[in-house]
């Protein structure tokens, strides 16, 4: 979905799982325990896998952004590079027609 929509929302995207993801942080380790009746060590587990996952997910968004955004650029030079290409070829067709109509 961000793909398809203009980097503003990749901005408040990104901003939006950063609040998130410190929302989570926050009923973790300032809450201790927001579900309540969860065995110590269980909890512990449960901790480093949002930990975990929460910092993996940010890293993924984050690259796979970055991968969407180089993607774009480079197809916009390809189409770039295409379109001087054909413009040449068809300067040197006219000059080339140039030189018939002259012999």
């Amino acid at each position: 979905m961000s793909r398809k929509h203009p980097r503003k929302w990749k901005t408040q995207s990104n901003l939006l799982y950063i609040a998130g993801m410190g929302l989570i942080l926050y009923a973790i380790f300032i809450q201790h325990d927001p579900i309540g009746g969860i065995p110590s060590e269980v909890w512990g587990i449960i901790q480093y896998f949002i930990i975990v996952g929460t910092f993996y997910g940010f890293m993924y968004k984050i690259e796979r952004d970055m991968r969407h955004e180089f993607d774009d650029k480079l197809n916009t030079l390809k189409d770039d590079l295409n379109k001087r290409i054909r413009e040449l070829k068809s300067d040197f067709q006219r000059e080339i027609d140039k030189i018939e109509r002259k012999l």
